[in-house]
């Protein structure tokens, strides 16, 4: 990169010499403005290249298009890869496996506790057998017996874990039949969630995988694919799956004619199936680095923060936008305030500390927000949390799932709700509701309603009515939604069903788990009260037994009348930041105008922002949520947490205001 040259004029010299790079901006660079100038730039000085430009959202290649027009392919991520492994029907019904097949379960690595390294095996055999007990079902119809207790897996755990994967190695051929059996013509893309074995489809991770498999193996497709495209932009790189770069970068660039241009910020890169960075690359000369420090976003006072924040070196300045009236903005425009309101705490309870403590520190939580709230309006971003979850509409679902899945609760919300097509439904109702008719008649047809007459909208319409009834128990829409065919039911929630189904029928007969669960649901709740109690249990059984009362509560709960459907649709209004909180777990977008951010764990061990604004280590995962929760603000950012001592001593020179509040 020449640093006498501004980061266009770095890009454009890219281009003109056929290499590949990486644009690396913060929050608020014009990143995203950077790549619709490109592509004018090629349609007038270049207008014989063809060129591929990548999204992640819908959206976000709506709002290129509408400056593109359509001299350029603009896509999500998903259309554009199966554009491209469509019409390999044969190819891709040969490694349509990939997604069915389970491997065979391996014996994990040894250590040195004995006891903790039994029960991990334990815990790995039991998930790899409700898997293959899962699949056999569906697939051949089999109802496998309940997974071994531990006292039995550990007298022999090599003959349990042979005999287990011997029902593998069976239920694998059977798959590989069935698919042999298939007509290549009927594997696809099904632009759903879910693979399904049952139609040979493949849902969007399917898609990923297998346009992977594709592009790595087949060089032909390779060739297809620069014939087609001089270049491929990739828009929000860090978001893209490691596995696609590494298909784009390690094969196709190695023996095809093709330039891939990579935009976004690792330091943006907080999804889990993201690569994050392409840092690997930029080292080994794969790709170029090019910087842009512009910030058109934050106030001068939040970029001074957000670039200690940063570990990259990329340091941001406060750049300039024209103003409608074709002025340009000023410094003086630009200013906002930057505060850490914050609380001294010695003795912060964790996640295994009594709820009597919990609740005593929430409560002095909540008094720290609402200091620094004052008068003003903030959008607040946390951690989600009970607190959220109460004003934001969904307390009780919310407490539900934390009630069964703890520490896990906000991954298991999601996933759970998914898998049971409530995010399809409310995607459902929104394109209903906004009148984007061309989206709802298309999912519906592809649900199998029928729709060739003015007789079908009509039904139609009295089938929204009906399930669209927000008072109504969530699941008796999802089950309406299934009858009217507005929804098509996938394996995984079949397998859902089912899983629950054969819960209740392993539990009805089960005398020591209802004597247990009656003295649980009683006030017994531990081991030691147990104990007391006369009730002789020992800890493995005691965490079985508990996860399987705590399993039986959920699905009476989740599946009975306790959740409407306008809750689980709350949740979404919350994922979708149309309520005054907004959830850090995934908080990307544009700019709020005055955020306040609460720099808390509440609780959740994956979670450590100790140090974040003070000396001290703190790890690339939680810096990265706090840049990006604080790089949403446009003018004034308010951050609070209560810290130990310690913590409090080594605040570092962020802020321009400093309030330490006392809670007793």
């Amino acid at each position: 990169m020449d640093i006498g040259m501004t980061p266009f004029e770095n890009i454009v010299s890219c281009l003109e010499r056929g290499e590949s790079f990486v644009l690396q901006g913060g929050a608020g660079s014009g990143k995203t403005e950077t790549l619709k100038k490109l592509l004018d730039y090629i349609s007038k000085h270049m207008p014989e290249k063809r060129v591929a430009c990548i999204t992640h959202t819908n959206l976000a290649a709506d709002e290129i298009k509408a400056r593109a027009g359509e001299l350029h392919a603009i896509s999500t991520i998903h259309s554009f890869l199966n554009g491209i492994i469509n019409s390999f029907r044969i190819d891709l019904h040969k490694v349509i496996h990939e997604l069915f097949l389970l491997p065979e379960f391996k014996v994990g690595q040894a250590m040195d506790d004995d006891k903790e390294y039994k029960k991990r095996e334990h815990e790995r055999y039991k998930k790899a057998y409700g898997k293959y007990a899962d699949k056999a079902y569906l697939i051949l119809k089999i109802k496998e017996a309940k997974v071994l207790g531990k006292p039995m897996y550990d007298k022999d755990p090599q003959a349990a874990n042979t005999v287990l994967n011997e029902k593998i190695k069976h239920l694998n051929a059977s798959v590989l039949e069935h698919i042999k059996k298939a007509s290549p013509q009927k594997v696809c893309y099904n632009e759903t969630a879910f693979d399904s074995f049952r139609d040979l489809s493949f849902g969007h991770d399917g898609l990923v995988k297998l346009a992977v498999s594709l592009m790595c193996e087949r060089k032909k497709l390779r060739k297809i694919l620069a014939d087609k495209y001089d270049y491929i932009f990739v828009d929000e790189y860090q978001d893209t799956s490691p596995d696609i770069v590494r298909a784009f970068l390690d094969y196709v660039v190695k023996d095809q004619n093709i330039v891939f241009w990579f935009f976004g910020d690792s330091m943006q890169g907080i999804y889990e199936d993201g690569v994050g960075d392409v840092e690997n690359y930029v080292q080994a000369d794969a790709i170029e680095k090019i910087n842009k420090e512009d910030n058109y976003r934050c106030s001068e006072q939040v970029v001074k923060l957000i670039n200690n924040l940063r570990d990259d070196g990329l340091e941001q300045s406060v750049a300039f936008k024209t103003r409608e009236n074709g002025d340009l903005e000023t410094l003086a425009d630009r200013q906002g305030r930057v505060k850490l309101v914050y609380a001294i705490c010695d003795d912060k309870p964790t996640q295994h500390s009594p709820r009597e403590d919990k609740d005593s520190y929430l409560k002095k939580l909540n008094k720290l927000i609402e200091t620094a709230r004052g008068v003003d309006s903030y959008k607040m971003l946390m951690l989600t949390n009970k607190a959220v979850a109460s004003e934001a509409g969904f307390s009780q679902l919310y407490e539900i799932f934390n009630s069964r899945f703890g520490q896990a609760t906000n991954e298991n919300l999601e996933k759970v709700l998914a898998i049971c097509h409530f995010s399809e439904l409310y995607e459902l109702h929104e394109d209903y509701g906004n009148k984007r008719y061309a989206k709802v008649i298309r999912f519906v047809k592809k649900s199998g309603f029928v729709l060739d007459s003015v007789f079908h909208k009509d039904e139609l319409l009295v089938a929204f009515k009906s399930v669209f009834d927000l008072n109504s128990p969530a699941h008796d829409a999802i089950h309406e939604s299934f009858k009217l065919k507005l929804l098509k039911q996938s394996d995984s929630y079949e397998r859902f069903v089912r899983r629950r189904e054969e819960f209740f029928e392993a539990a009805m007969g089960n005398s020591r788990y209802s004597a247990f669960k009656d003295q649980y649901v009683s006030g017994f709740d531990s081991l030691s009260k147990l104990n007391k109690a006369g009730f002789d249990v020992d800890e493995y059984e005691f965490g079985d037994l508990e996860r399987d009362v705590k399993r039986e509560l959920f699905y009476n709960d989740f599946f009975g009348g306790k959740i409407t459907l306008g809750e689980v649709f709350k949740y979404y209004d919350y994922l979708s930041e149309k309520t005054n909180f907004i959830t850090m777990h995934k908080t990307k977008g544009s700019g709020i105008e005055n955020v306040l951010v609460v720099a808390d764990e509440f609780f959740w061990r994956d979670y450590k922002f100790g140090n974040v604004f003070s000396a001290g280590d703190i790890t690339a995962e939680n810096r990265k949520i706090m840049y990006v929760a604080c790089s949403r603000a446009i003018k004034n950012l308010t951050c609070v947490r209560i810290m130990s001592t310690e913590e409090s001593s080594t605040i570092k020179d962020y802020f321009n205001e400093i309030e330490c509040v006392s809670l007793d």
